[in-house]
């Protein structure tokens, strides 16, 4: 028998789901490029406060595919107690650590805090 209640967890992915779905749409409706609203090429997903991807919205796959690993390149890089506070945002296009191809495909990444506790981070491209 599973710890888990797989009803509980169907809630919280498809709420993940939701969310990283409702990331997408904003950006879509704020972007000022015609790329990004038209062409759809950007990428939006949580993570879990280890950089495993939770959910992900519409977009790009092989964008979606490197926000998990600009959030573990930035956990790496800042793992010192203190190195990352609420209200941080990370902006990356370091083809090495994250993996965008086009200088102008950005990065962006925010810890998602409960009390002091990093659960989970914000990413988009």
């Amino acid at each position: 028998m599973s710890k888990y209640d797989p009803i509980t967890l169907e809630i919280i992915q498809s709420s993940l789901q939701a969310a990283a779905d409702q990331m997408f749409a904003v950006l879509r409706r704020t972007a000022m490029s015609a790329i990004i609203y038209e062409v759809l090429d950007m990428g939006t997903g949580i993570t879990d406060k280890d950089g495993e991807l939770a959910g992900s919205g519409a977009g790009i796959p092989a964008f979606v595919g490197v926000l998990d690993k600009t959030v573990k390149q930035v956990l790496k890089k800042f793992d010192q107690p203190g190195d990352i506070e609420p209200g941080d945002i990370f902006a990356t296009n370091d083809p090495y650590n994250g993996g965008v191809t086009h200088l102008n495909d950005v990065i962006l990444t925010m810890p998602v805090f409960a009390g002091d506790e990093i659960v989970a981070w914000t990413a988009n491209i």
